[in-house]
């Protein structure tokens, strides 16, 4: 049996369309739909209990954060392999087939590829920008799962969840355990099969997530592993976020141009998106150093 986890948080935006998706799938496969709510302050665990009746709603009085909530509520969940599927994304009507495919193929864990929007310019830009390891055609292996995007056996997640009691994003929640995966000695692999589509973002959106987001993942990456490089890095305070960033954004702009053309991004779009990068990696790195100020 497959559980389907999907963690939310003030997502009334895209809660019903994430659901659809998932009552929709055309698998045969014997699961449940599960969403982990973790103390949303909007109409989220309202819409689920009201329109999702066949939906188990565990909702959080407090936050706990991604980690949190699922080392409490895993116990709870009957399968005996877990399918993520992000809260602002859609899944693809063979995901859960693909998922137990992949499961049924002796891999332990897999993440998997994911569509943005509606493919317009800022949707491309968002793909290249945060998600271009997960756009290959091919598969093979990333650094770190895809939160929005992964199946993995139960009892594996169980041993590689990181012992924090931090209240963690599930980028950063994500981002831990794919490190305490690598420790156990397993690999990550990336099966394009596996297909969602991510809500597009605004530019507004985009600057948030990279000017405060971002910026309050790395000091809680600090926070719950002090042995991850950026958080060695980030001793230094505010004077750390200019090499930090400069960092991210030379390995974003490689990473942008090796998977542009899965995209068909031409050389005049990738110079565009480049410069948007390069205001959004500032913008990271100011906010960055404000955090690291406090």
């Amino acid at each position: 049996m497959i559980t389907i986890v999907i963690t939310t948080r003030n997502d009334q935006r895209t809660i019903a369309a994430c659901l659809d998706s998932a009552v929709a799938q055309r698998s045969g496969v014997a699961h449940e739909i599960v969403v982990l709510d973790d103390a949303s302050e909007d109409a989220t665990a309202a819409i689920v209990a009201e329109r999702y009746p066949g939906v188990r709603l565990m909702a959080e009085a407090q936050r706990a954060g991604w980690v949190g909530i699922l080392r409490r509520r895993l116990p709870e969940l009957r399968g005996d392999t877990l399918a993520f599927l992000g809260s602002h994304c859609t899944a693809d009507p063979d995901w859960l087939r693909s998922a137990n495919a992949l499961i049924g193929s002796n891999l332990d864990v897999a993440s998997g590829f994911g569509r943005h929007g509606q493919g317009g310019w800022l949707d491309r830009f968002d793909a290249l920008s945060m998600h271009a390891e997960y756009l290959g055609k091919q598969a093979g292996e990333v650094s770190l799962l895809w939160d929005d995007n992964f199946v993995i056996r139960r009892e594996l997640l169980a041993r590689a969840l990181p012992a924090t009691e931090l209240v963690l994003s599930d980028g950063t929640g994500a981002a831990l355990l794919s490190r305490c995966l690598r420790k156990l000695g397993q690999v990550l692999p990336y099966r394009p099969e596996l297909r969602v589509t991510h809500v597009g973002a605004s530019l507004r959106e985009l600057f948030r997530t990279w000017s405060c987001d971002m910026a309050r993942n790395a000091l809680d990456i600090r926070g719950a592993d002090p042995t991850m490089p950026l958080a060695g890095a980030l001793k230094w305070g505010p004077a750390a976020a200019l090499p930090i960033a400069a960092g991210r954004w030379i390995h974003g702009l490689k990473g942008m141009t090796k998977a542009r053309r899965h995209l068909g991004v031409g050389l005049r779009e990738l110079l565009l998106h480049a410069a948007l990068y390069t205001v959004l990696m500032a913008a990271y790195g100011f906010g960055l150093a404000r955090q690291l100020g406090k």
